[in-house]
């Protein structure tokens, strides 16, 4: 995983100082990789009323920490904390999207704390991409010392939690989270009891969605079947419903588990899982890992629960309802369309060089040398209007076969000359991809 100084470079300035063309203003970023310092990234810009309206609570809070480390410094408890958790220091590094440099300066003479330089803007930008910046303001949470991942929502712990007594707001497991009583129908059940050891299912619907209902009867059907062949598989209810009355009626129809209604469990799970909509179905494993965020799509395509855990394959067919995903990372894709046989062929050898890539890159989360998120789709019977879509945004010829990288969020594509699809065609194009040396092609606006 990156550092903090791969994360922002070799040193920010400070914003109290940004005026002065000083050395006094450069700050190095080594001195923030020390244990027990955590670092926020500040992607925000003097120009949106949601940032100017966030950053005096953020810089008030940035004081009120700076002061309560100070203290803690200084006594035995301090001292004596300890533990891999245990803040010492708390640093913001402001990553600006002001469109100029007078509104930069103007933006942060108010700000405590250090900037990325406005002129660093491929900073900025791949750490937007990084960390999937999609507004303003974002606060983003590392830890110093390995540039390892606290939270992406600091934003919105913040304004949970003025005064920061869970600061830096590490994201609870989801053993922690649903520890408690739950719902057998009317009958409390301890959640260690009846979840430990089993595959869960974290299912967010409501009576008032009407998906929800068209989909929860598949799922009953789905989860008996799978108990009935002694599938060591739970499910828990987590409702959206309005009124006590609603839930207690939509419950009635469901044959697992439900944390009761209204319990702060629920908006603790749909904050730590990011839920955006039901219905959503979440597959945990035996220890609580994540297997998908996406089971409910899964499980409408597989009733009889063949697939079941319901692994997310490492190779897609394009269509709308993954297309979002390619705005999220480099994607290589293999356009065919529509033939068969390139089909067939797409579907033999991708999926070996798709789970290698992804097998190398979990390794390399926890180095230096991280490999970049690289996805894997093919053109298939139902990507038609997708595939034409993609083609004429990455201006691709209509050639078959084509393969390519296209990497939406920098605008780039990488197109493979030839006709001829191999495996030794994909394995040359990944390995260039990690080693950086592919010759990309900007896309015009």
């Amino acid at each position: 995983m990156p550092s903090i100084v791969d994360l922002i470079g070799n040193a920010v300035i400070s914003c109290g100082a940004a005026d002065r063309e000083s050395a006094s203003a450069a700050v190095p970023t080594c001195s923030f990789g020390h244990d027990g310092t955590v670092v926020g990234l500040y992607f925000a810009a003097g120009f949106d009323e949601a940032s100017t309206a966030f950053t005096p609570l953020l810089a008030d809070f940035y004081e009120q920490k700076q002061n309560q480390l100070a203290k803690t410094a200084t006594t035995d408890e301090g001292k004596a904390s300890g533990g891999a958790r245990a803040v010492q220091r708390f640093e913001i590094v402001y990553l600006s999207s002001d469109r100029d440099d007078v509104g930069f300066r103007e933006f942060i003479k108010e700000m405590p704390w250090h900037a990325v330089p406005f002129a660093s803007v491929e900073i900025v930008e791949r750490n937007a991409k990084r960390y999937k910046i999609r507004e303003m303001p974002t606060l983003v949470l590392v830890e110093g010392s390995t540039g390892k991942l606290i939270t992406t929502s600091g934003k919105e712990c913040l304004s949970e939690d003025l005064d920061g007594d869970e600061f830096p707001w590490y994201p609870k497991s989801f053993d922690d989270i649903i520890s408690g009583n739950l719902l057998r129908q009317e009958t409390l059940i301890d959640s260690k009891e009846a979840l430990d050891g089993k595959i869960k299912g974290v299912y967010f619907s409501a009576h008032w969605c009407p998906p929800c209902r068209i989909f929860t009867p598949q799922l009953v059907a789905v989860y008996e079947q799978l108990r009935s062949k002694g599938k060591n598989f739970e499910v828990i209810f987590v409702s959206s419903d309005r009124s006590q009355t609603s839930f207690q009626d939509y419950f009635k129809t469901m044959p697992w588990l439900a944390i009761p209604y209204k319990d702060i469990r629920i908006r603790h799970l749909t904050k730590r899982y990011q839920v955006g909509g039901i219905p959503t179905l979440i597959i945990l494993d035996e220890q609580s890992e994540l297997v998908t965020l996406n089971a409910r799509q899964a499980v409408s395509k597989d009733l009889e629960g063949k697939e079941f855990p319901w692994f997310p394959p490492s190779v897609n067919e394009l269509n709308e309802s993954n297309a979002a995903c390619l705005n999220e990372s480099a994607c290589l894709i293999l356009f065919t369309d529509g033939d068969e046989d390139l089909i067939g062929k797409a579907e033999s050898l991708l999926p070996s060089a798709a789970g290698q890539y992804l097998v190398e890159r979990k390794a390399s989360l926890e180095t230096a040398s991280e490999l970049p998120e690289l996805r894997f789709f093919y053109e298939g019977p139902e990507s038609d209007e997708i595939a034409d879509s993609i083609r004429t945004f990455a201006q691709l010829d209509g050639r078959k076969p084509l393969l390519t990288i296209v990497d939406i969020g920098e605008r780039r594509t990488h197109t493979v000359q030839g006709d001829e699809i191999s495996k030794e065609t994909i394995d040359d194009l990944i390995s260039k991809f990690k080693n950086c040396t592919l010759d990309f092609v900007q896309l015009c606006d």
